[in-house]
C-alpha cells in the first residue's frame, strides 16, 4: 500500500502513463491477495467488486479476481502432534493452539 499526498493511494502497483492510452505498472503485487483495505478505518474499494465508496474511488483496476481462493498448502502436510496445519494463504504453519480456559458462569 502507498500513500502519497498528491497522487492518492496505490493497493498493487502504481501505474505511470506513458502515453495517451497507456501505462506502465510499477512495484506491482503479483500472486497475492487483498481484501478489506481500509485508510484511517475508512474502507477503500477493491473492483470489481466495488469501484468506489464514499471514501475513495477506483480509478484504475487490471487483471483482479473475485475472492483469494489459496492452493490448500495443508492437504499434504502432517504435523507432528501436539501441532496442527494452519492455512496462511498459499503458505502453511504447523502450530500448537492453547485451548482457552473454561468460561466462568
Amino acid at each position: 500500500l502507498l500513500v502519497d499526498k498528491q497522487e492518492g493511494v496505490y493497493a498493487g502497483g502504481k501505474a505511470e502513463y506513458t502515453g495517451v492510452r497507456t501505462f506502465e505498472v510499477y512495484a506491482d503485487y503479483q500472486k497475492s491477495c487483498l481484501d478489506d483495505i481500509r485508510l484511517e478505518g475508512k474502507h477503500l474499494p477493491l473492483p470489481p467488486a466495488m469501484n468506489g465508496t464514499q471514501w475513495g474511488q477506483a480509478t484504475m483496476a487490471r487483471n483482479l479476481e473475485r475472492n483469494c481462493p489459496s492452493n490448500k498448502p495443508c492437504a499434504n502436510v502432517i504435523c507432528p502432534d501436539p501441532f496442527e496445519c494452519v492455512d496462511l494463504w498459499n503458505e502453511y504453519e504447523c502450530t500448537a493452539f492453547q485451548s482457552l480456559p473454561d468460561e466462568v458462569q
